[in-house]
């Protein structure tokens, strides 16, 4: 899961029709899912664990993920699907309140903002499935925009291990689209440009050898 989360969110995305289409030939009892995402919509997230869960109810099956850089925002309610999650001692998890763009009068943004409480609501419940927080501290830490490390996460309960710091490459043009989506908190990333450009040479020979977007990994 490498990219944004939503077809079409800046010009490009991962959908959940993309990932449930991956997904749903895998014969392997295992999925290994690797994430480094900046997050997208909250919906086609939601729907993404959806289709995490519906393919483990085959017997026997799991899923192992593995946060290669960036699991913020939706690519962070993704991440509850897995049966096991590992993050890098120096990857980044955040979570947040969800958000919108709305156009309209006072009864249509209060409505709005109802809706806003209600995902907001969806997505704790997701964070439910493993958190060590209460519901009522996982709310305040997605009100101030809280980035956890590797470490963090485990502390936090939403990881079960933090394992070996990735190669800097898996930040590879993740500071232009955390720019895009404006977050109040955005830590420094790591800067390499040699690296960045072999995890673009290493995503394009995916692409050729047929892998979806979905599952492509570098």
């Amino acid at each position: 899961l490498y990219g944004v989360i939503g077809s079409d969110f800046w010009g490009d995305g991962i959908t959940a029709k993309d990932l449930r289409d991956s997904i749903k030939s895998v014969k392997s009892k295992t999925i290994n899912l690797r994430v480094n995402s900046p997050g997208g919509s909250v919906t086609e997230g939601s729907a993404m664990l959806s289709a995490l869960d519906d393919w483990k109810k085959g017997s026997g099956r799991r899923i192992e993920v593995d946060v290669d850089g960036l699991s913020a925002s939706a690519a962070s309610i993704v991440m509850m699907g897995g049966n096991v999650v590992r993050v890098a001692s120096n990857a980044l998890v955040m979570i947040h309140d969800p958000y919108t763009m709305v156009v309209g009068n006072a009864a249509e943004m209060r409505r709005t903002a109802e809706l806003l409480e209600k995902v907001k609501g969806q997505a704790i419940d997701a964070y439910m499935r493993r958190a060590k927080l209460s519901r009522e501290e996982l709310a305040a830490a997605m009100e101030v925009e809280t980035w956890y490390t590797g470490k963090e996460a485990v502390e936090a309960g939403l990881a079960d291990s933090a394992t070996e710091p990735v190669n800097v490459a898996a930040f590879a043009g993740a500071r232009d689209l955390l720019a895009k989506m404006k977050y109040k908190h955005t830590p420094e990333l790591p800067s390499d440009a040699a690296a960045w450009a072999e995890t673009e040479r290493r995503k394009q020979i995916v692409a050729r050898l047929g892998g979806s977007r979905a599952t492509t990994n570098a």
